[in-house]
């Protein structure tokens, strides 16, 4: 279940958002990766695969035995990236390897991937508009027939909507 679970939010064992399943790690994928939301950042954290309580597919939703609190020593160091270099790595532009990596962490499932919102900023004020098929990727310019600018992905994340699961992408005007 935890194969098909990749975008779910995870919630420790007193119901609190902690995350968001990313994917099965360690050796025999006997390991976790959660991207743990803070206040300003996120961090991928590794847990056991024991520490999963359940798995509710119809609420896409993981549930850990443990409290958010114990996430605390569970940092886990970036993967390297096969093939890249340690110039790649100061100056990610050089190497297209670190977006796919990055891929894995904000987009939704291939079978979540249905729909998505665009957070648009105009100069009436900001716009939501719901979408069919998966969000465009981060940087690439969007084009609204409605408007009468053109428009690029300035980021990627969670619907502003409460309890909504889709991604949302965030529009400015390109200059």
């Amino acid at each position: 279940m935890l194969e098909a679970a990749r975008g779910y939010g995870v919630f420790d064992r007193r119901g609190t958002r902690i995350g968001a399943f990313i994917e099965l790690t360690g050796p025999g994928g006997d390991r976790i990766a959660i991207r743990h939301e803070g206040i300003f950042v996120w961090r991928r954290r590794v847990v056991p695969i024991t520490n999963v309580a359940k798995v509710l597919p119809d609420r896409r939703t993981v549930v850990l035995t443990i409290d958010g609190h114990a996430l605390a020593g569970t940092e886990a160091q970036p993967t390297p990236v096969p093939g890249a270099s340690d110039i790649a790595e100061k100056a990610p532009r050089s190497s297209g390897d670190w977006q796919e990596r990055i891929e894995r962490y904000i987009a939704p499932a291939e079978n979540q991937a249905e729909r998505h919102l665009l957070f648009i900023s105009t100069s009436r004020g900001y716009a939501l508009v719901e979408q069919e098929g998966p969000p465009p990727p981060l940087g690439r310019g969007v084009e609204l027939p409605e408007q009468a600018v053109s428009f690029f992905v300035a980021k990627l994340g969670r619907s502003p909507l409460p309890n909504d699961p889709r991604i949302c992408a965030y529009l400015e005007p390109t200059k």
